[in-house]
């Protein structure tokens, strides 16, 4: 085994063989950040992205038989971190390649720095989506939001809420923000739907505020939780108002439903409707009770359904948050505490909770279904949960289905076909 080291934006060339079958660049980074690895070869190779001791994959930052090698992850400064490349068979010939290692720029957003689940400096545990931005950020996919409603005026959210689309189900009109609802926490302005649309698609004007995770102008706002507001006689209660919801999503191509709610009441309706939406995948969150739901289930995220993903939440360095929920019908983990997104008129907020994880996986499976539009929503879960593309933590180990958090560079990047996009300027 040979032993490089390796600096940012030189490249490296080399040869692969009998004699010399694994090569390690040793690299320390000098700042905490977004790091891609590229290597080309005219062969099939491995490669990872280990810790000092040499025996971790740093976040899932590891791919197999490929000839464009692509690796990615959060590095934290002055650390010691090896890049290793390697053949899993027999060599008969000589492998060319060539090593790249680039650092992705951070967003000079104003509240960027407060994104951790963007780019984290204090674990490098995070959504790992710096790189994914430099092939594809923007996104035509129809995303909705079943929630309180949302404040369709945010500075962060003028240009991404699909007004037209988005339609209020609990008072049956189209005002998804009303001002004359009674107070409470299902109230659109008590902020929870804005929060949530925020870290799906929030968009910086002028730099100011912060980055969604999908720059896309069809998130639609379908207002599911609500209260009693003035001069209506209509109120349907949430499970109504989400049946109302699904059967609209069918017939306007709504791809995508964020559902960052949980009760312990079961509906025969909205299981129903959530089956029978086999073109929608739903994104749920697994509640804030701290309990495995498979023994305390909690709806919708017990359902079961084959098109839904179910997500915990977690903290900063990738354990579970301590109220976040999880069991056998919990399938993969998101950050989730000290989250910060967007609040009320023009304001900002950090809170926690699944709420505020199961965004982050909303908005990465657009980008998966705009890279490629075909694919069913079983086909998105299976690509976002596979144990290769996540990044495995073992104390997440029995507590979520994948054993880890979603990541989306694995998850739409490490396949170096079909990208698509322009990459954005921020």
């Amino acid at each position: 085994m040979f032993e490089l080291d390796i600096n940012i934006d030189n490249l490296y060339k080399g040869i692969i063989n009998n004699k010399k079958t694994t090569i390690m660049f040793r690299f320390i980074p000098p700042c905490s950040g977004s790091y891609e690895v590229i290597c080309n070869a005219n062969g099939l190779l491995c490669g990872a992205i280990y810790d000092k001791n040499q025996t971790n994959y740093v976040s899932g930052a590891y791919t197999k038989n490929k000839s464009v090698v692509r690796l990615a992850s959060t590095l934290l400064k002055g650390q010691l971190y090896y890049v290793k490349l390697y053949t899993s068979q027999h060599c008969r010939v000589n492998i060319k390649y060539t090593l790249h290692i680039r650092h992705i720029p951070t967003p000079k957003i104003s509240h960027f720095k407060y994104q951790w689940g963007m780019l984290n400096r204090k674990s490098g545990l995070d959504i790992n989506i710096l790189p994914v931005w430099k092939y594809i950020y923007n996104s035509t996919i129809h995303v909705g939001v079943a929630d309180t409603g949302v404040n369709y005026n945010h500075i962060n959210l003028q240009k991404n809420i699909n007004k037209k689309l988005s339609y209020n189900f609990v008072h049956e009109d189209q005002d998804i923000y009303p001002e004359s609802e009674s107070e409470n926490e299902y109230a659109a302005r008590n902020g929870h739907g804005t929060y949530v649309a925020g870290i799906i698609s929030g968009y910086s004007k002028d730099d100011i505020g912060i980055l969604g995770v999908v720059n896309t102008p069809n998130t639609i706002a379908l207002k599911v939780l609500g209260n009693k507001k003035k001069n209506c006689t209509v109120i349907n209660k949430t499970s109504d108002a989400f049946v109302l919801a699904i059967e609209y999503a069918i017939k306007n191509n709504i791809k995508i439903i964020n559902c960052s709610f949980s009760g312990r009441e079961f509906s025969e309706k909205e299981k129903g409707a959530i089956e029978s939406a086999k073109n929608i995948l739903f994104v749920m969150a697994a509640g804030n009770k701290g309990v495995d739901i498979s023994k305390e289930p909690y709806y919708p995220a017990c359902y079961n359904a084959q098109n839904s993903i179910v997500v915990a939440a977690t903290d900063q360095y990738g354990r579970l948050y301590e109220k976040s929920n999880y069991g056998a019908f919990v399938d993969i983990g998101a950050p989730g505490e000290d989250i910060a997104s967007i609040y009320m008129e023009d304001q900002y907020i950090k809170s926690q909770g699944t709420s505020a994880a199961a965004p982050f996986v909303s908005g990465i499976c657009a980008l998966v279904l705009e890279k490629n539009p075909k694919l069913l929503p079983y086909e998105v879960k299976q690509i976002v949960t596979h144990p290769d593309n996540v990044t495995q933590i073992n104390g997440l180990k029995g507590k979520v289905k994948c054993s880890g958090i979603i990541n989306a560079y694995k998850s739409i990047i490490t396949d170096a076909t079909g990208l698509i996009g322009v990459s954005p300027t921020f």
